[in-house]
Order: C-alpha cells, then sequence, then structure tokens
C-alpha cells in the first residue's frame, strides 16, 4: 500500500515537471502606468487629427455650394419727378426729374432741376409765351400707406413774353407744399398724383394763384 502511495505521488511530480518545461508560458496580465506628459501628447495628437479631418470636411462642403449672388442693398436712393403736357386753351409742358435718398420708410428728401414752358393768347389776343428754368430741394413725409405729404421750396428764372413786354432772367422764389397718393407698382417704383400750392405767390410764379395737381413717378434703388 506504501509503495503503491509513493508510485502515485512520484508520477503525479514527474507530470507536473514535464508540463512546467514543455507548456506554454502566458505572460501574466499586468497594468502599465503612462505618465502624463506621454498621456499630454496622445491627445494633442488625437486633437490635431479631428481638427485636421473637420478642416478638410469644411473645405470640402465650401466647395459644393455655389457662391451667393451679391446684390445692392435696396431702399435708399430714389429717382422721380413729374411730367405733363397740356393743349388746352394753349400749350403746356413740365419736366422735373429729381434724386433723393429715403431714409426710411416714412422720410425722404433730395431734390432736382425743373423747366416749364406755357404759352397761349390773353383775352386780348396778346401772346403769352414763357420759360421757366430752376433747382428744387423737397422733404416728404409718408404717414400712412398710400399718402405723402410734401414741402419743396424752388428757385426759378424765366425768359419770354408777357403783356406785350420781354422778360429774362427774373428770379422767382418759389414753396410749394402738397399732398397726395402714391400707387406703389413694384418693389420700391411708384406713381404718385399731388395736389400744390405756392404759398410764396410771387407776381412771376408759373404755378398762378390756385391749387394745381402734378403726376409724378418714384423708382427705388
Amino acid at each position: 500500500m506504501k509503495i503503491k502511495v509513493k508510485l502515485t505521488c512520484f508520477f503525479l511530480f514527474t507530470c507536473f515537471l514535464v508540463m512546467a518545461q514543455t507548456g506554454e508560458k502566458k505572460r501574466p496580465f499586468r497594468f502599465e502606468k503612462v505618465d502624463s506628459e506621454t498621456e499630454r501628447k496622445i491627445l494633442q495628437n488625437e486633437q490635431s487629427v479631428n481638427q485636421t479631418t473637420s478642416d478638410y470636411q469644411e473645405i470640402e462642403e465650401k466647395k459644393s455650394q455655389p457662391e451667393p449672388v451679391r446684390t445692392r442693398k435696396k431702399g435708399k436712393i430714389e429717382l422721380g419727378g413729374s411730367f405733363g403736357m397740356t393743349f388746352s386753351n394753349g400749350t403746356s409742358i413740365n419736366i422735373s426729374p429729381q434724386i433723393g435718398y429715403r431714409i426710411n420708410s416714412y422720410f425722404s428728401f433730395g431734390g432736382g432741376i425743373g423747366y416749364n414752358y406755357y404759352r397761349y393768347n390773353t383775352w386780348d389776343d396778346s401772346r403769352y409765351t414763357m420759360n421757366y428754368m430752376g433747382l428744387n430741394l423737397y422733404a416728404r413725409v409718408k404717414p400712412i400707406p398710400y399718402i405723402t405729404i410734401q414741402a419743396q421750396p424752388e428757385i426759378q428764372r424765366n425768359w419770354g413774353r408777357r403783356d406785350g413786354h420781354s422778360y429774362k432772367g427774373e428770379v422767382i422764389p418759389c414753396f410749394l407744399v402738397g399732398a397726395g397718393a402714391n400707387l406703389p407698382i413694384a418693389g420700391k417704383s411708384g406713381i404718385s398724383v399731388m395736389l400744390y400750392y405756392d404759398v410764396v405767390q410771387n407776381k412771376f410764379t408759373p404755378y398762378g394763384n390756385k391749387i394745381f395737381y402734378s403726376v409724378g413717378y418714384s423708382f427705388g434703388f
């Protein structure tokens, strides 16, 4: 019995030695400590790679998008004025181009030039022919949509024949005040119908002593 036990122990010991010599040695698992400097460099490399990828994607997106069309800001400069012709009891022609600046949807101001031509026969068959050329300034207010109030001082000079006398170079001050309606057509453009009165009433005023109307136009830029 003792011999069997000894043999068994010897056999197990021999097997253990054989397995220890021929068996595959496995590397034990262990944690390796990474110092802070190495970790910082690793993070910097990762951030650099991510940033480069992001920049490349942004460049590709910009290339694929069409360039925006540059447009001029609208609603500031306005061109306008009035033009009229009548042939009843004589001939009357008015041409008054103007340019102005629109501060906002309520206020605008500007100036222009004007030419007026009048020709007709008076009750005593004397011929009245007069030309007027002048400069003007205007201030325009639109308190509510489609309604316009305007003040327009002017300086005119005339030449022609009136009451059997020839006139040339008379300085004629005028100050028109008026109100009316404006009808938008497209965008900032429109047509206006205004009623005016010359409050100065110089004896040579081309506008007479009554309220008169004018049809005008405007273009916004």
